[in-house]
């Protein structure tokens, strides 16, 4: 009877010590998320402040049509394209790349 009741101990012991990893393992991976989301929302923050300010590089220096430029983490492209044949309004846009993303993190538009 001695020996069911060890066997029985060593079984709680394996389920205790299994749910505590799976335990550690989630709130592993729930940080790892967290951190994630947060670096990937800075990322987007300072993007957006460098589209902002391609954006009035453009829109105040005439002999600029096209911006290509990488700076720290970033890709950097956009340019003027006439809006129309007889207008002399021109539209701005500006996307800013993470490297090594095909996604732009920031679209910017405007016109001149």
């Amino acid at each position: 009877m001695h020996k069911a009741r060890k066997g029985f101990i060593v079984l709680e012991l394996v389920a205790v010590t299994l749910i505590i990893i799976v335990g550690g393992l989630s709130v592993a991976s729930c940080y790892r998320l967290g951190v994630r989301l947060m670096l990937r929302h800075n990322y987007k923050q300072e993007a957006f402040a460098l589209a902002q300010a391609t954006l009035l590089e453009l829109r105040g220096d005439t002999a600029v049509e096209q911006v290509d430029k990488q700076q720290e983490n970033f890709l950097i492209r956009g340019g003027k394209i006439s809006v129309g044949a007889n207008s002399n309004y021109k539209m701005l846009f500006v996307d800013v790349y993470l490297v090594g993303e095909n996604k732009p993190l920031v679209n910017l538009v405007g016109y001149d």
